[in-house]
């Protein structure tokens, strides 16, 4: 028995082997599979297998060539093994070299610490170059980590995510470009004929001891930037932006030192060349092709990064070329974000090549500023470089926010969030589609899914919900009697075992059949060629269907947290991969909530850009100017009011419209509300309403832009700190023209309830509250003992001093005692339980008398700190941001008024006075108090556009023109050409 029991355990042990061995083996042909896959996959979007790669798009890889020399940067980096069967190199540290400034005697400017290696490390001199086709060393589709979530596409004009500058990334990955998925049949050039005339904006100053440059305030201004400047360059030199309080840094934008970059204009402007050198010289060391930030915000980086290299060439007389070789870097990376089926750009980029490789398309919800604010900075880097792609990028924006700005709810403007996704009502579709790209110049097509093993269980659940939705289209189709002309979507689906549901095939011409063994194939049925009409830029003798590459669909093993990832990224896919929609424009984010319609923040610059982008063009795409009359027409009647002030002063603001549609009427018919709001950002519609007045010979917008900066002005002052609140609701005034003062409306406004509340004080009223009886007294052979007196629980705040110091009379009442034993043949009885209260008097609570109207409103108005005028204070805090003070500018160049000067240097005292800290200056929590409390926070923009706004107020007028040079959103100076 024991041998036999023994030779049984063996058998069991062997057995048990077996099948570890097989379950290992086949998990692992499996991933080497995937593998394998994935090379090949990589390798062909890369271009590679004997050509190189010569388009543009997502793309991140290992630096690759370790050994060569014609490279720019210095990395510690690491070897390791890479089941690839190929170096990959992975880095131990943050990916930007730190370069820490230096003085030495004999030159007396900051010289350049190059990172040392150590032991441990090797050293690799990196390039962002796109690799030879020689290179071996590179990562293909890593898996994806945690770092690698989808974020939610919502951005709002200039908010930061803050991410720590010293977190290694998982690998050493960096952008390359890519062959495009989505390319371009034809590129929209640059205009190339005869510039347009068109008259001066700026006042033509009369040599006055007023109108020169006013010495003693500029002194006083770039003492303020040298004081900022200095903060930074000791506490956060090559970081993202300066801590003021605490001296440290942060990284809200990808660690690519936005300050320095932010600010590099600002330096020349001010005259301090030798900072400015030495920020060129770091400016070289930023590898734009990494970053430890897993996304690329599109409008943040155009606006700050590019924009600010590109005007650091310019101003600087295009002599350092690093700059512009800088900006072309950054472009190519940024360029990868429009390749979509519709060109329409990923606002928040995902560049590592898990993927930037792999086809992607805009999102369902973007903020419209962060889409149409990008032309200017690419089409000056193609004006300066010669590549009219970075034109083309943004000239398909214009046209379909052209196409689409008759057609929204408020036909002339765009609502703050649009659909860029270019698919109306997407459906599941399967592998062999083709259907038209809106401004993408073409169709996109989709090739056979390449073979890849996915486990039993997932893809029997795969075939399952596919097998069902076939056999309800194939059953539709059987009962119509022809699936010939049926138009909707047929096939087959082939089982794991090989064998085949039945199969109601097309053969017409305009259908693509996809194929493969063992997996999902299908038929679609498509629009012929005769239903689609060209894009607007198409060229007239272009054949009508232009097929672009076939995509590179990348099969994942489907699971659950790639499919929540694959809703949260908002892509319409088969369970196949096929991203499928039926194509439209651009259009609204929600067909059934309100859109909201504004000047301020989520779609400002949007608007900004247009006149600013007809002048940079010499006048010769007169688009712009037309997109903007059409837009400004409606803003001048819908969003313009008037706000009452007490001292009836004629200025003026811009709301919000929020505009519903009434789906119960059968005309659908749109709902209109508006919001008399204003804030700090919409303050920068002055200067634009002035600038475009004088551009477009439109006088009455420069009034209009007068009292929109007077409006700013009138917030400034009237606060306790002498600076204007970030956002806010004011009165709006019935006529613009006639407007005073009226306290009876203000305090209606501010009390809408006071009737309500006059009513509750009516002594006739009588409140929901118990009758309570007075407590009985029963008639008992038991002795009566002093007891305490029930009173119902009351809440805690209810009872007022008084009453709790009101003492309750003794009364008589017969208390039971448990402890008394019974006598033969009797026994106590319990009284009855009773809850009610002794006769008055006793405490109870009285409820106060409610406040009168003019009570409520006092103590609203101190409460609140309200200034005259004001509604309410949504936002308090002010971030040292620029926009009042850039209208100002303006107004002061076009009008050539002094009292312009004035008001802004009574606002860069009040700011100045409130703000300044030990290493720079502060946003302030509360503008509403004069001993506010300062914030941790200084946003890059403070060096390069508000303290830069002041200097140019009091700086000589003709020395930076605002007929020789244009300026972007952020303050950043591009040379007019023509």
């Amino acid at each position: 028995m024991p041998g036999r029991t023994r030779r049984v355990r063996v058998i069991a042990l062997a057995l048990f082997s077996f099948f570890a061995i097989v379950i290992y083996t086949r998990s692992g042909s499996t991933i080497e599979d995937y593998r394998d896959y994935a090379e090949r996959t990589f390798e062909k979007s890369l271009g590679r297998g004997g050509a190189k790669g010569s388009g543009v798009g997502g793309g991140a890889v290992i630096p690759p060539d370790l050994g060569s020399d014609k490279h720019l940067r210095l990395e510690e980096v690491e070897i390791t093994t890479s089941t690839f069967r190929e170096a990959v190199v992975t880095t131990s540290t943050r990916p930007v070299a730190q370069v820490a400034p230096s003085t030495t005697k004999a030159q007396g400017l900051p010289q350049l610490e190059a990172l040392k290696t150590t032991t441990s490390t090797v050293a690799v001199l990196t390039t962002s170059a796109t690799p030879s086709s020689t290179s071996s060393a590179y990562v293909g589709l890593p898996a994806i980590t945690d770092d690698d979530s989808i974020p939610d596409e919502r951005g709002e004009g200039k908010v930061n995510v803050d991410i720590p500058y010293d977190r290694p990334t998982s690998s050493a990955i960096h952008w390359v470009s890519m062959t495009e998925h989505f390319p371009v049949s034809s590129t929209i050039q640059l205009p190339t004929g005869k510039a347009s005339s068109f008259p001066a904006i700026q006042h033509k100053f009369a040599k006055s001891a007023n109108s020169g440059a006013d010495l003693d305030r500029l002194r006083v201004i770039k003492a303020a930037a040298v004081h900022a400047w200095s903060g930074y360059r000791e506490k956060a030199w090559g970081h993202d932006e300066i801590m003021p309080l605490s001296g440290g840094y942060k990284n809200p934008f990808n660690a690519w030192a936005a300050t320095l970059v932010d600010t590099l204009d600002t330096l020349w402007i001010l005259g301090m060349e030798a900072e400015f050198e030495e920020a060129v010289e770091f400016v070289a060391t930023i590898d734009f092709t990494t970053s430890p930030r897993k996304d690329i915000p599109l409008f943040e980086t155009t606006i700050r990064y590019l924009g600010g290299l590109l005007a650091a060439y310019d101003i600087s007389g295009s002599k350092h070329t690093v700059l512009l070789d800088k900006a072309l870097e950054l472009g190519e990376v940024l360029y990868g974000a429009f390749d979509t089926p519709n060109r329409m750009p990923k606002t928040y980029y995902l560049w590592k090549p898990a993927f930037a490789s792999q086809p992607k398309r805009a999102e369902s919800r973007v903020v419209l500023a962060e889409l149409g604010s990008l032309h200017m900075e690419f089409t000056r880097l193609a004006q300066l470089t010669g590549k009219p792609k970075f034109y083309d990028a943004v000239a398909r924006i214009t046209d379909e926010l052209q196409a689409w700005q008759n057609s929204t709810r408020l036909p002339g403007m765009w609502p703050t969030l649009v659909d860029a996704s270019g698919c109306g009502k997407p459906g599941q579709m399967d592998h062999g589609a083709i259907f038209s790209t809106p401004g993408g110049d073409g169709y996109m097509s989709t090739e056979q899914p390449v073979r890849v093993e996915i486990p039993d269980k997932v893809m029997s659940q795969a075939e399952d919900e596919v097998n069902r939705k076939f056999r309800d289209a194939q059953e539709k189709l059987a009962k119509a009697g022809d699936a010939r002309t049926a138009g909707g979507i047929v096939g087959t689906i082939a089982k794991s075992d090989g064998s085949k549901a039945p199969t109601y095939d097309k053969p017409d011409s305009d259908s693509y059949t996809a194929e493969r063994n063992g997996g999902i194939v299908g038929k679609i049925h498509v629009e012929d060629d005769a239903s689609h009409s060209n894009s607007k830029r198409q060229l007239d003798d272009e054949p009508a269907r232009v097929r672009t590459p076939p995509v590179k669909s990348v099969l994942h093993n489907i699971t659950s947290d790639q499919e929540t990832m694959r809703q949260r990224s908002g892509s319409q896919q088969s369970l196949s991969g096929a991203d499928v929609c039926i194509p439209q424009g651009l259009g609204s984010s929600s067909r059934h909530s309100s859109e909201g319609f504004t000047l301020a923040g989520m779609s400002d610059s949007t608007y900004e850009y247009l006149p600013k982008m007809w002048l940079m063009l010499s006048g010769q795409v007169d688009q712009y100017r037309s997109m903007y009359e059409t837009s400004m027409n409606v803003v001048r009647e819908k969003l313009l009011y008037r706000p009452m002030t007490k001292d009836d002063r004629d200025i003026l603001f811009s709301g919000d419209l929020d505009v519903a549609v009434n789906h119960s009427s059968p005309t659908k018919e749109t709902i209109e509300t508006f919001k008399a709001v204003g804030s700090h950002l919409v303050c920068f519609t002055g200067g634009m309403f002035a600038m475009a007045g004088k551009l477009f010979d439109r006088p009455e917008d420069v009034e209009i832009g007068r009292k929109l900066t007077d409006g700013c002005i009138w917030a400034y002052n009237v606060t306790a700190t002498g600076i204007m609140p970030e956002d806010f609701f004011l009165v709006k005034c019935a006529d613009q023209k006639k407007c005073s003062w009226n306290e009876t409306l203000y305090h209606e406004v501010l009390d809408p309830y006071h009737l309500q509340r006059a009513q509750a004080a009516d002594p006739h009223y009588e409140p929901d509250m118990p009758v309570l009886p007075a407590v009985p007294v029963p008639a008992t052979p038991w002795a009566a003992t002093p007891a305490t007196p029930m009173v119902p629980d009351l809440n805690k705040r209810q009872l007022n001093a008084a009453d709790i110091l009101v003492p309750a009379p003794s009364i008589a009442s017969v208390a039971y005692d448990p402890n008394i034993r019974e006598v033969a043949g009797t026994s106590p009885e319990k009284p009855p339980q009773t809850n009610t209260l002794p006769e008055p008097p006793y405490a109870v609570y009285t409820p106060p008398p409610p406040l009168s109207h003019e009570e409520f409103v006092a103590q609203k108005i101190e409460a609140e700190r309200l200034p005259p005028g004001f509604k309410s204070l949504t936002s308090r805090a002010y971030i040292l941001r620029p926009e009042a003070i850039e209208s100002v500018f303006y107004m002061y160049r076009i009008t050539g008024e002094q009292y312009w000067r004035d008001r802004g240097w009574e606002m860069f005292t009040a700011i100045q006075g409130i703000t300044r800290t030990t290493w720079g200056n502060s946003a302030i929590h509360d503008v509403t108090q004069v001993a506010t409390e300062q914030v941790d926070s200084e946003e890059s923009f403070w060096l390069a556009e508000t303290l830069k706004y002041f200097y140019l107020l009091f700086d000589e007028p003709d020395k930076w023109s605002l007929d020789e040079w244009v300026l972007n959103t952020e303050a950043h100076f591009f040379r007019r050409t023509g």
